[in-house]
């Protein structure tokens, strides 16, 4: 979370009003940037940089969809990372230390939610900041460990 997220986020704290009984939760996905869904999250990133052209005009430039997809596959898939001074080669997800994890986990969650959302399943209580009564919270993450096994 950067600095700015963190101080949003005590300004939106400091206004709701808290029962006694209520809990606050986070929720951290296990080993999330080696689980993203590479393929994926390629392609929602793709469809939503080029939703109205949007990437080639906020930037400048004059690529097709296929290129930019091409682009962040060669910078994502089959990585190779050192560990206790062996290489290896990460084969799906992103590798741990890649400039683009955040970006590429980001878009993968936004998607999920974006989607439990549209699609009505989206527990009301879980949407931004909120305060969430505990028995609620074991169905949310049953729901998402649904959704990507």
């Amino acid at each position: 979370m950067s600095l700015q997220y963190a101080f949003a986020f005590v300004d939106e704290i400091r206004t709701h009003t808290m029962n006694e009984d209520d809990i606050l939760v986070s929720y951290d996905v296990t080993a999330l940037f080696t689980n993203v869904p590479l393929d994926e999250t390629i392609k929602i990133l793709v469809n939503k940089a080029f939703t109205d052209d949007w990437f080639n005009k906020t930037y400048g430039l004059n690529l097709q969809q296929d290129q930019l997809a091409r682009v962040l596959e060669t910078a994502t898939t089959n990585q190779l990372f050192q560990f206790n001074g062996q290489l290896y080669q990460q084969t799906d997800g992103v590798a741990m230390g890649s400039p683009l994890g955040p970006l590429m986990a980001n878009v993968f969650m936004c998607h999920l939610e974006e989607k439990l959302t549209r699609d009505g399943l989206m527990p009301s209580c879980t949407r931004g900041t909120s305060m969430i009564p505990w028995l609620e919270c074991p169905a949310l993450m049953l729901l998402l460990s649904s959704l990507v096994p």
